[in-house]
């Protein structure tokens, strides 16, 4: 097969001859491929790459373009093509079970798109539809298409049917929250199912100053290879000073852009449904910290963990947290999931039971932002949670303003009330780390008491502590 570097470059070639209306970019990502190499060996990654590569050969025609776009993702150019035509390969292309060995028992999820301008647009448009399969639960084809309003958003809708997974390679993730298994499609070959995939808004990854620092290819390469980084905010037991535990805090160092805080890119990664390998990530990297703390000597503390999006109602999210605790042989008790009201109140019902069977293993629920949304009695009335933290915003007047203080003072009561701890975000100064403590406050963080740090500041940081105490 042609390289990345070639299909390029005759790409360029065949878009100038043929125009960008008649061409059309597909992109084919294999599914959970390090599965192969992991499970069965490099020498058989290799074989069912090169029988994946004849696969999708046989999918084309001889003039349409292919190529290995790196590692385990495809790329080909339909030319002088009809949208018929390219939906007739789309549908094809998916289905591997007639392949022999672990090829057979992979699957392909597939982006095309043939509404762009240029190249770089085809691509891009192509690259937001595969990322918006492998959301939809991978193993299946979707398009992109633009509106014709040039300043509308991107978006991606399902146009092929697809193959259920037959084996330990297969699709991992369920069906999402609100999609629907409707059997075998209308079009498509008998026992194949279809899924379709919800429409997704793809806003763009920005830098502090507004620059674009990253499209989903970029996204998906800083979560596969470590670009991303913790910091950890320390929490203190307001009562005597002690350390309760740390907030872990995701930073992308952008190779071209340096340090992004999580406002400059989580909203895309969100929208391009790559928020469970983000959380994945960010989880086994907390634990294997509080390993390597532990494993200095240090004391044994507590990590929490942000549970943002579409992930408080992944059920599956349970299972692949206790396998992360069970791999590092860490109780559920090391680890709290931080969930926003906000993100709640859009599914209750499926935020209770996947919250609920995290609390099975052992792990800890904090309400974040409490008092920001519409529905904080109701979150508090049926959903497991362990704790409250307020919005900062709250926090943030209390000495300076009565109505506020009150305010605070009332929640920690409450709180107490409901047999919860109060956990105060945003303490920016010691005169309000000293008021929440007079209230009854539980748990104090923000800059008055330390500033987010990388892990090894951490180490130093609570030896000073323990040299001073």
């Amino acid at each position: 097969l042609a390289n990345r570097r070639y299909f390029l470059q005759q790409a360029q070639v065949a878009l100038s001859r043929h125009g960008a209306g008649r061409c059309v970019v597909v992109m084919i990502d294999v599914d959970h491929f390090k599965r192969v190499n992991d499970q069965q060996g490099h020498q058989a990654g290799d074989a069912a790459l090169q029988a994946v590569a004849s696969h999708l050969q046989a999918s084309v025609r001889p003039q349409d373009l292919l190529a290995r776009f790196g590692g385990d993702e495809f790329v080909a150019l339909l030319t002088d093509v009809t949208a018929e035509h390219a939906l007739d390969v789309v549908t094809r292309i998916p289905d591997v079970r007639h392949l022999a060995g672990a090829a057979g028992k992979l699957s392909l999820s597939v982006g095309w798109a043939l509404h762009g301008d240029t190249l770089d647009e085809l691509l891009a448009h192509a690259d937001v539809a595969l990322y918006a399969a492998k959301a939809a639960g991978r193993g299946r084809a979707v398009a992109a298409h633009q509106r014709p309003d040039e300043s509308a958003p991107l978006t991606v809708a399902p146009h092929a049917a697809v193959p259920p997974a037959t084996g330990p390679y297969g699709p991992a993730a369920p069906v999402p929250h609100g999609a629907t298994s409707t059997g075998a499609a209308p079009d498509g070959p008998a026992g194949v199912l279809a899924v379709p995939a919800p429409s997704v808004q793809i806003p763009a990854a920005r830098s502090a100053g507004g620059r674009v620092v990253g499209g989903a290819r970029a996204l998906r390469h800083a979560i596969e290879h470590d670009q991303l980084t913790l910091h950890y905010q320390p929490k203190i037991t307001a009562a005597d000073g002690s350390v309760h535990g740390v907030e872990a805090l995701v930073r992308w160092v952008h190779p071209q852009h340096g340090l992004r805080y999580p406002d400059a890119f989580l909203p895309q990664v969100e929208a391009l449904g790559l928020m469970p390998a983000l959380t994945d990530r960010v989880l086994a990297m907390a634990l294997d910290q509080l390993r390597a703390w532990e494993a200095d000597g240090l004391p044994a503390l507590s990590a929490a963990v942000n549970l943002s999006g579409s992930g408080v109602s992944d059920l599956v999210l349970a299972t692949r947290v206790q396998q992360a605790l069970a791999d590092r042989g860490l109780p559920g008790s090391r680890l709290i999931v931080e969930v926003t009201e906000q993100r709640l109140v859009e599914d209750l019902a499926g935020a209770g039971e996947a919250l609920g069977e995290l609390r099975r293993h052992g792990v800890r629920v904090s309400l974040d932002n409490f008092g920001s949304g519409v529905s904080s009695l109701t979150c508090l009335r049926d959903l497991p949670i362990d704790e409250l933290k307020p919005d900062r915003a709250l926090v943030a007047p209390v000495v300076d303003d009565a109505r506020s203080a009150a305010l605070v003072q009332g929640t920690i009561g409450f709180a107490h009330a409901v047999g919860l701890p109060m956990v105060a975000q945003g303490v920016e100064d010691l005169a309000t780390a000293e008021q929440l403590t007079r209230f009854g406050c539980d748990v104090l963080q923000g800059y008055a008491l330390a500033r987010p740090m990388p892990a090894g500041q951490v180490a130093h940081w609570l030896h000073e502590r323990a040299v001073l105490a």
